[in-house]
């Protein structure tokens, strides 16, 4: 009979916190809490929703301003968050009530992943130190840092860099110190990564200092120090430009130049080739197959060279032709 009183009052407490909604955010379960002046804190098995969002952990904190209404939410201790196709793993994670926000921390052992299905049947995956996530606008920002904040929680100081960012997506490897991203009804629109950026498949390596990545499109912009080299089976193709756009649906790459100079570059084997714009043909196995060069373009290959308005190089065979105008030749010893 004890037993069962005692069943009869567990199970009247879980319906009485499965019924509490504090504002914005309602529990669902957990096994022991304790309510007061607006303040919550609720262990084992919790699980809570907002909106379309439900976040489960062992332990979690909801904390209420001086008028008892609940300004933000801590779960500690192993966090997940779910939706339809946003997920989130988490040593710790706050919700900031007031400015619409999911931020996420690491740990010395653990660090956040976050995974986002999209309409592709693709997965993109995050693994960061810190990261925060506008649940309103669909705006994300990921960080290599891990923030600790003081007693008065206003104020953030932040942990030196620990490691890069790492983004998988596809056949795609992208790491960076910052990521920025914009998602829609959940899905990634773009993704843009600052500083010391690096973007790695199986067939190209790309460096820059900004990489912007579009998933729908398959494109990618790197601009501000852009470096590629692409992993030939016979000799490796090198690309140097200010700014790069990688249109993976169409085989084409394109180098440019930011100001009226020829920065934008190519190297292979005993070639070389300059230019105010480079427009790079990738064959259907992603490897360089030839390159347009417009605007002050010059092209060597062994002891020949042209130099002229527009040039063709044909970076398979080795050789050089104009395209425009009547172009100078030039032979070396």
């Amino acid at each position: 009979m004890q037993r069962f009183f005692l069943m009869l009052f567990c199970l009247c407490f879980l319906n009485q916190v499965q019924a509490i909604d504090l504002s914005q955010i309602k529990i669902l379960s957990a096994e022991q809490l304790n309510y007061k002046d607006g303040d919550s804190i609720l262990v084992g098995n919790v699980k809570v929703q907002l909106m379309n969002y439900i976040i489960e952990a062992p332990r979690a904190f909801i904390d209420a301003d001086a008028n008892g209404n609940p300004f933000q939410a801590r779960f500690l201790d192993d966090v997940h968050l779910n939706s339809e196709k946003l997920h989130i793993d988490a040593p710790e994670m706050r919700i900031d009530l007031n400015q619409h926000l999911f931020k996420c921390y690491a740990n010395d052992s653990t660090l956040i992943t976050t995974t986002i299905d999209d309409d592709k049947q693709k997965q993109a995956k995050i693994m960061t130190w810190y990261q925060e996530y506008n649940y309103e606008t669909g705006f994300a920002r990921a960080t290599n840092k891990t923030a600790l904040f003081d007693a008065n929680q206003d104020k953030a100081d932040y942990k030196k860099d620990l490691k890069q960012i790492i983004f998988l997506y596809d056949q795609f490897e992208i790491d960076a110190n910052t990521i920025e991203l914009q998602l829609n009804q959940s899905k990634v629109a773009y993704a843009l990564f600052i500083g010391d950026a690096v973007a790695v498949n199986d067939k190209q390596r790309t460096e820059a200092q900004e990489i912007y990545f579009f998933p729908d499109e398959d494109l990618i912009k790197a601009q501000n120090d852009v470096r590629i080299v692409y992993a030939d089976k016979q000799d490796p193709a090198y690309v140097f430009a200010d700014t790069v756009i990688l249109e993976k649906q169409k085989n084409i790459l394109s180098a440019f130049s930011n100001q009226n100079k020829a920065n934008a570059q190519i190297f292979r084997a005993n070639a070389f080739s300059q230019a105010r714009q480079i427009i790079l043909n990738l064959d259907k196995e992603q490897n360089p197959d030839n390159a347009i060069l417009t605007g002050m373009a010059y092209s060597q290959v062994g002891d020949k060279a042209l130099s002229g308005h527009e040039l063709l190089f044909d970076i398979k065979n080795q050789n050089i032709k104009t395209l425009v105008k009547r172009p100078k030749t030039l032979l070396f010893n």
